[in-house]
């Protein structure tokens, strides 16, 4: 299960970072800032297996992170009233896009911009939780991937 969301996390992090810059060739006027919310703490396993993947998958993608891309994180150590303040710093410190590891964060993040864009990593059921309109059509600023069941 943890290489799965570690595959999700990656492949939902990386196509929405990708497309979301300038082609290969064409150099940025500013680095690249992504803005990552966790729920959870930086001593979590999940997280180092996480963001490894996602590390080397834009490093791949010849992104030198501190030199053409930063990436800012923000842990709440499981505890969610700590969300809404950890999302408004990352839209404060103006990241280029969020992603936001679980519901609760994704929610945070929703709430502390509708212009940035927000990828969401196993968001459960982000339709229920009013994150996104459908599936197929999510509408607004936030997409990424859910554990809901397509039944």
């Amino acid at each position: 299960m943890t290489t799965r969301r570690a595959l999700l996390y990656t492949l939902g992090a990386v196509a929405l970072v990708t497309i979301s810059w300038p082609a290969s060739g064409q150099q940025p006027t500013r680095i690249p800032r992504v803005g990552m919310l966790w729920l959870i703490g930086s001593n979590e396993p999940f997280v180092s297996i996480a963001t490894g993947s996602f590390r080397q998958r834009l490093a791949e993608l010849g992104y030198v992170e501190g030199k053409t891309i930063l990436i800012d994180e923000r842990f709440a150590d499981g505890n969610e009233s700590r969300l809404n303040e950890l999302a408004r710093e990352l839209v404060a410190s103006k990241v280029d896009i969020i992603v936001a590891t679980a519901v609760a964060a994704t929610i945070a993040a929703r709430q502390a911009t509708r212009t940035i864009p927000i990828v969401m990593l196993n968001a459960g059921n982000p339709i229920g939780a009013g994150l996104i309109e459908s599936l197929a059509r999510p509408g607004g600023n936030v997409t990424g991937s859910s554990n809901i069941a397509l039944g």
